[in-house]
């Protein structure tokens, strides 16, 4: 007889005594910028996980805004090539206040995933 276990994904994190929701959002980006998670006035979006998986070579990159402040260095991926941000309870990194969260290929790629996120202060 086998041992069941019940999985659950926190539906809520906890930024310092602040409980927030956590949401979760596709990812389909082709060449150029693409906003993941539009902008929410005073608020800023922290990204807790992530996946993603490309067609083609080339180079990922997330940004605070469409052309903005950059939130990573470039990602390298190769042809179906990705990777995996796992979940961080305090946050892999966030957009600058009141700005949308971008993810900009660098090639003629179709790039899917999912990511969680928050919404904070």
């Amino acid at each position: 007889m086998g041992i069941e276990k019940e999985l659950s994904i926190e539906s809520v994190f906890d930024n310092e005594g602040t409980q927030l929701d956590v949401k979760f959002t596709a990812v389909a980006a082709t060449t150029g910028d693409t906003t993941l998670v539009a902008a929410v006035t005073s608020k800023k979006i922290r990204v807790l996980s992530f996946f993603g998986k490309a067609d083609v070579a080339g180079l990922v990159l997330f940004e605070s805004d469409t052309g903005g402040t950059a939130l990573t260095g470039d990602i390298n991926v190769g042809i179906t090539d990705g990777f995996v941000l796992p979940y961080n309870p305090k946050g892999w990194f966030e957009t600058v206040a009141g700005e949308l969260l971008n993810l900009q290929l660098t090639t003629s790629a179709n790039f899917d995933g999912c990511l969680s996120y928050c919404e904070l202060e």
